[in-house]
Parts: C-alpha cells; structure tokens; sequence
C-alpha cells in the first residue's frame, strides 16, 4: 500500500543543514532551516505513485518538505506533465529534498517500456531540489525534448552523493542541464555515460547560469559538441577536485570541457579524453582569457579543453594523455 501521507513522526523530524559550496569563489551556505509545519513523506522501494503524490503535495507548499525513498527501482512509465517536454515526474516548483539510501540502492530511471521521449527530473524557475543519494537514469529525448533527457534546471539544484547516467538525447544534452536562470551544485556525484548526438552540444553536462562541481567525476560522456560539460556564453563554472576522464565526442569542439562562458578549474584533473574521428583541435584555442597556475599540461594530440573566446583559469590542475581518438570506445 502506498504511503504518500505525512509520516507521524514529522515534528520530531528536522532536514539536515545541507552541504556549504563554493560557488564562483564565493562560499554559499544553502540551510535548510526546519519549521513546525515541514514535512516528511515516506515512498516505499519502487512506489512511482507515492513519489509523484509527494512531489505534488510538497510543490503546493513555500516550506521545505522532504521526501524520503527506501531503496529499489522507481520506474516511470508516462509522462506527468510536458514542461519543456515529456517529464516521468511533477516539475520541482517549491522547495523539495529528494533522499534516498545512495545511488546504488534509489533508481529514478524511465521504464523500458516506454518507446518515446521521457525526461526523469525537471526544475521550474521557482523550483529549489537537493537530490541526495539517488540515481537518475536513462531518459531519453529527441525533437520535443531539446534539453537534457536526465535532469533539467531553471531553478536551483544541489546534487550530492548521486548519480546521473545512461541518458542520451538528440539535439540536446544527455546528462544535466542548468539553463541561463540556473544555479546548480555538484558535490560528490558521478555524471557519467550520458550521450548527446545530433545537434546536442554535450553528453554530460550543459550549462549556461551559474555551476559548481567539487570532488565529483564526470566520466564517459559521449556528445556532439563536447563529450564530458559544456560551459556555454554567460555560464559560469567553477569545478574543483574533481576528475574529468574518457569522456569522447565524434564531431566538433572540446571532448572533455568545452568553454564559451568563465571557467575555472582547481585541483582537478582532465585525463584520457578523446574523439573518435581525426579531428583535433589545439588545447585552449581562441581564448580570450587563458591562466594557468601550478598545472601539468601534457598537449600533444590533446583536446582536453576547447575554450572559444570564454575565460579559462586554471590552478593546480593535471591534463594529461588527451588524444585524438580513443581505440576500442
């Protein structure tokens, strides 16, 4: 039986204070301040129709409700609603803290059955949504989707301890996508096997507002533009001890970071990227703005980062064995 009421033990419940991020150097504490009338929900393994009932109830509210899912495959057949496209789950319109028991365990992911496009997660420009530990997987999207088929963003998004893999998209991102009205956090998560082919810039990550990744992976992307993220006109990136790995792309631009906005990278590191043609284009062509600080840059063959006419920095950082064609992908 479905348990999509408020679970008895709410006012002695309260969300945690979620994880500070740095966010373009200046650190930003998000706190999720707990009130009498806050809310928890309780979603057994796999109850879709708990989940949507808990978002429902939870977006008709300005507090901060949180929605727990015991582990299991939370499988979604049709579409709830067609904001920027099919979404498998109610837009985020309020403020919402998704929470499983890790990505391993709590799956967001379209059922297989389903033969057209199908968004997991969408984010309203009102919308404010942690995910913590969960996965969102295998979206799919084409002509009506043309945005990211895993999760896309208008509002602001904190994903920590989480997965977003195996979307693909035509003319659009695979992965996560944080549009220009956007403000998104990354913090331990993996972003990975995510392809974005036909017009779609990128396979793991598109953004144009405002990104920060720390101490995450993004890792065997595959896109049209730019495997692993691209960082668009006006976004601005900062992504610090993270790895950005084997990502690949069969058409143009940067196969591990493509960057037209304000990047900056910090004790990362952008190893094994490639591209599956002869195409390769010099490390950081066309920049506008280009620093580099206490970093190991290995260029021969390399693409690891495409910037045209952005503002790239970079800080104790290692690119190294970026070739032009990864054998066997």
């Amino acid at each position: 039986m479905s348990n999509n009421l408020p679970s008895s033990d709410v006012a002695h419940v309260s969300p945690s204070p979620l994880t500070q991020a740095a966010v373009l150097g200046v650190i930003v504490f998000f706190t999720a301040s707990a009130t009498s009338e806050a809310k928890v929900y309780n979603c057994r393994s796999g109850d879709v129709t708990c989940l949507i009932n808990a978002i429902n109830a939870a977006n008709a509210t300005a507090r901060l409700d949180t929605i727990r899912l015991t582990g299991g495959i939370y499988a979604l057949k049709r579409a709830d609603n067609t904001t920027d496209g099919p979404n498998g789950l109610p837009s985020i319109t309020s403020k919402i803290e998704i929470r499983g028991k890790g990505s391993e365990q709590t799956v967001l992911q379209r059922d297989p059955s389903v033969n057209g496009e199908l968004r997991i997660v969408h984010v309203a420009e009102s919308g404010d949504l942690t995910l913590n530990g969960v996965a969102v997987k295998k979206g799919r999207g084409s002509d009506s989707l043309r945005t990211a088929s895993g999760l896309f963003n208008r509002g602001i998004v904190r994903i920590f301890n989480s997965t977003v893999s195996e979307n693909f998209a035509a003319f659009a991102t695979g992965g996560v996508e944080n549009a220009g009205s956007g403000t998104m956090v990354i913090v331990d998560s993996f972003i990975t096997e995510n392809m974005g082919v036909d017009g779609g810039i990128s396979g793991g990550i598109l953004n144009a507002g405002k990104m920060a990744i720390s101490r995450s992976t993004i890792a065997n992307n595959c896109g049209e533009s730019s495997g692993g993220i691209a960082n668009i006109a006006a976004g601005e990136l900062e992504i610090t001890e993270s790895s950005i790995t084997q990502n690949s792309t069969h058409a143009f631009a940067g196969v591990g970071i493509l960057n037209a906005g304000t990047l900056t990278i910090t004790n990362t590191s952008v190893i094994e990227n490639g591209v599956a043609c002869n195409l390769a284009l010099p490390f950081a062509a066309a920049a506008a703005s280009l620093e580099l600080a206490e970093a190991s840059l290995d260029l021969i063959g390399g693409i690891a980062i495409y910037n045209s006419g952005g503002n790239v920095t970079i800080n104790s950082s290692t690119i190294v064995r970026n070739i032009p064609s990864l054998q066997g992908r």
